[in-house]
């Protein structure tokens, strides 16, 4: 199964940015197929980074979910959601 992968870069800004307010800032978006969920990897204010999920609900997308976990780096942070994630570890395994 080929998973969708989008890097910030082309997407409507307003869309993928309106949850910035905390101040969590969007790095990469994996795309579940299907198109209603998704797996943010975001910059902490702290300068941490961290995964978040995100669906679609009424076609719009939810809030941004809460931080899963703490990570030195957004490569980690991406790692540990594809071993964490069911439909992310069902792609790549």
């Amino acid at each position: 199964m080929a998973l969708a992968l989008s890097l910030i870069v082309g997407l409507n800004p307003v869309e993928v940015w309106r949850e910035t307010m905390d101040n969590r800032k969007v790095l990469k978006i994996l795309d579940k197929p299907g198109g209603n969920e998704r797996v943010l990897i975001l910059r902490r204010a702290d300068g941490a980074f961290s995964y978040a999920l995100q669906w679609r609900q009424d076609g719009e997308w939810s809030k941004i979910g809460f931080d899963v976990g703490i990570y030195d780096s957004a490569d980690t942070a991406e790692t540990e959601a594809m071993q964490r994630v069911a439909w992310l570890k069902a792609g790549f395994h």
